[in-house]
């Protein structure tokens, strides 16, 4: 399996990195859509409908891809990168990555009532769900 070692969006012309102008517009668009409050699994499965190249003939996006894409600076233009987006932009995407990725849901308060009275009969600790990774209550 190969991997890309130029960061989605550039490629290296004559020993340079250069913007891939087809590439950079995906990156733009991706920007957009993500500060308008799309999910990365919703841009991801949008760029996969369409059939758009993420490496050699790979057409595959998923919401890691996205993810990663959102949080690199690199596209504002630090590291010797050429900015394909702005820093206002870039640290807009950031402020929302760090704002949904902390907001805890909120229950419903008929099942914080269950939770507050429901034991186990053996041992008499609460019960608590679990989800699929068994990492949070």
């Amino acid at each position: 399996m190969c991997i890309r070692t130029v960061l989605y969006g550039y490629e290296m012309t004559d020993g340079n990195l250069v913007i891939c102008q087809s590439e950079a517009s995906v990156v733009r668009e991706v920007y957009d859509r993500y500060i308008a409050g799309e999910t990365f699994q919703k841009i991801a499965d949008s760029l996969t409908e369409r059939g758009v190249t993420y490496f050699m003939d790979s057409k595959v996006w998923n919401k890691n891809h996205i993810a990663r894409m959102i949080g690199d600076k690199r596209y504002a233009g630090e590291d010797h990168y050429p900015p394909i987006i702005t820093a206002d932009i870039n640290d807009e995407a950031l402020m929302i990555k760090a704002r949904r990725s902390s907001t805890k849901t909120e229950l419903p308060g008929i099942t914080e009532l269950v939770k507050s009275k429901l034991y186990c009969g053996v041992c008499r600790k609460h019960f608590n769900r679990k989800n699929k990774w068994k990492t949070r209550e």
